[in-house]
C-alpha cells in the first residue's frame, strides 16, 4: 500500500516477528486495538477501513440485532 515490507511494518509499530504480522494479513487473528491503531496512522486511514468487510459484517448484525430487539420490546408494550 505505502511500499513497506514486513521487517519495515515491524519496526515501526513495535513488533518482533513476522509471525503476528503475517496472521493478521491473511486473516487468522486480529490485531490489538493498539496495534490497529497504529496501523490505521501508518497507513492513514481509518481502523474500521482496514477490515472494511468485517465491520459490514458486524453493522449488519448489529443492525438485525437492534430491529429485532426493538420489534420484542413493541410487542411487549401492546400486551401490557
Amino acid at each position: 500500500m505505502h511500499g513497506y515490507k514486513q521487517d519495515d511494518v515491524l519496526a515501526l509499530i513495535g513488533l518482533k516477528s513476522t509471525n503476528r504480522l503475517s496472521r493478521w494479513e491473511k486473516g487468522k487473528t486480529m490485531p490489538s486495538a493498539r496495534n490497529l491503531l497504529k496501523l490505521s496512522i501508518l497507513y492513514h486511514t481509518l481502523p474500521d477501513q482496514l477490515y472494511s468487510d468485517l465491520v459490514s459484517d458486524m453493522k449488519r448484525t448489529l443492525t438485525e440485532k437492534r430491529k429485532l430487539l426493538a420489534s420484542i420490546h413493541q410487542e411487549t408494550e401492546l400486551m401490557t
